[in-house]
């Protein structure tokens, strides 16, 4: 893991048979446990990697180690109907690890499966009643802060998408804003295609301080996305994202 996770979520109970620390083997236990759950970082936020940090532990307390293809999935809590995304643990000692990057913002709720590849079928150890908050990928230039998000989030070749800036003023050195976006700007949105094919697309003010475009991407792999515009003092301010775009499956 490249940072020490520094915020802690989530504390849920859960109850499954089989777990135990000293450490305990989950095969060697029959008690309930529950999940501690912490991340890298203050915020969660899309386009950039998130480092979990996940500890077991029986209701003593123990840490509770020896779960094999033990996995974390996150939906959003809007989405009922979309798949799960999947990201595998990988056991460290008593806790286990994994890094994911969020396409889309929202609410997430989370849950703990075990995969059983012998029979193909996966079990739900806990399914948090908590979620996690992810916000906008987001840039400060200027005296403004900008932030970024496609839909659909997951982009593959050969899909159109619409790529969405939100302007806002910052009120301090921190970033923090206002609830009104920035209106009436001449915005230019840029999309650079991995291959280094370049497209420009005039900005449409969708929504007032929402700024639009709608791109087709033609190469998977991670495609340049940028707003171009003149702040108040006519300064030309330019702020880019980096964006992932799969191959068609």
């Amino acid at each position: 893991m490249k940072h020490a996770p520094k915020l802690l979520l989530v504390v849920g109970l859960i109850a499954a048979g089989g777990c135990s620390d000293n450490p305990v083997n989950h095969d060697d236990h029959d008690s309930e446990f529950f999940a501690e759950i912490s991340v890298s970082g203050e915020h969660i936020s899309t386009l950039s990697e998130t480092d979990f940090d996940i500890t077991l532990r029986t209701d003593d307390g123990s840490s509770v180690t020896g779960i094999e293809a033990v996995q974390i999935e996150f939906r959003l809590e809007d989405a009922e109907h979309d798949e799960w995304e999947v990201a595998d643990l990988i056991a460290h000692g008593s806790h286990y690890e994994t890094t994911h990057t969020f396409m889309s913002s929202g609410d997430y709720l989370w849950r703990i499966v075990v995969d059983d590849h012998n029979d193909g079928h996966a079990s739900v150890l806990h399914e948090s009643d908590e979620h996690l908050e992810v916000e906008r990928a987001h840039e400060n230039v200027g005296d403004y802060r900008v932030e970024f998000e496609s839909f659909p989030g997951h982009i593959q070749e050969g899909m159109t998408a619409t790529v969405s800036f939100w302007v806002f003023e910052s009120d301090d050195d921190h970033g923090e804003t206002g609830h009104d976006g920035v209106t009436g700007l001449e915005t230019v949105i840029k999309c650079n295609e991995p291959d280094g094919h370049m497209e420009e697309h005039a900005g449409h003010e969708r929504e007032p301080g929402i700024y639009s475009a709608e791109h087709l991407f033609e190469e998977s792999g991670e495609a340049q996305l940028s707003i171009r515009f003149h702040g108040h003092d006519g300064t030309d301010l330019v702020t880019i994202f980096h964006v992932p775009v799969d191959p068609t499956h």
